[in-house]
């Protein structure tokens, strides 16, 4: 059982559940430096510490100049391969067309990405719990649950889900069923 479920079980303790998510966060930096490789780590932390800015945007498409100004694919494309390939990070791709196969419609220069789990997203963006739960216009809802529902979508299904946003609408998420396409909005 994961280290936060347990201690919720067991203290229901939101303090607690910090804790141990601010330490899951600190060790997760730690370890980029460790397990990077040939891969710049200082790059890594960085994509990983914009995530929150990425996802407060309106537009969550990944904008590599959010994560250093002047910022270019080329400086950040392997960190981000290698977060994504670690686990730490979900990307999702825009799609030009929902129709099958939906990778073949894939966009590789537009994607969104997004914290593997959604309470340490929530940490990140240093939420209180009565942010959410009180404040109806929270903007920071939108991204929370497009998280979460992401996390239950890969958690369900063995493909990867996929975005579609053209200038006059958006599906935050398609998935191939077989030869179905099925269109998820969070």
């Amino acid at each position: 059982m994961p280290e936060c479920v347990a201690s919720w079980i067991k203290y229901k303790d939101p303090a607690k559940i910090n804790q141990i998510q601010q330490e899951l966060i600190e060790i997760y930096e730690n370890d980029f430096s460790k397990h990077s490789g040939n891969v710049n780590s200082g790059r890594i932390l960085m994509v990983f510490r914009s995530i929150v800015t990425q996802l407060a945007k309106s537009n969550e498409k990944f904008m590599y100049r959010a994560v250093r100004e002047g910022g270019r694919a080329r400086d950040f494309e392997e960190a981000i391969e290698w977060i994504v390939s670690a686990g730490m990070l979900n990307r999702v791709y825009n799609v030009s067309k929902t129709e099958h196969p939906l990778a073949a419609f894939d966009k590789l220069d537009q994607f969104k990405l997004f914290v593997f789990d959604t309470g340490l997203l929530k940490h990140m963006a240093g939420i209180d719990n009565s942010a959410i739960l009180l404040k109806k216009d929270y903007q920071f809802k939108g991204p929370l649950t497009e998280n979460y529902i992401l996390q239950q979508l890969r958690g369900q299904f063995e493909v990867d889900p996929r975005y579609f946003s053209d200038k006059n609408s958006e599906i935050d998420f398609a998935l191939q069923y077989g030869a179905e396409i099925i269109p998820n909005r969070a």
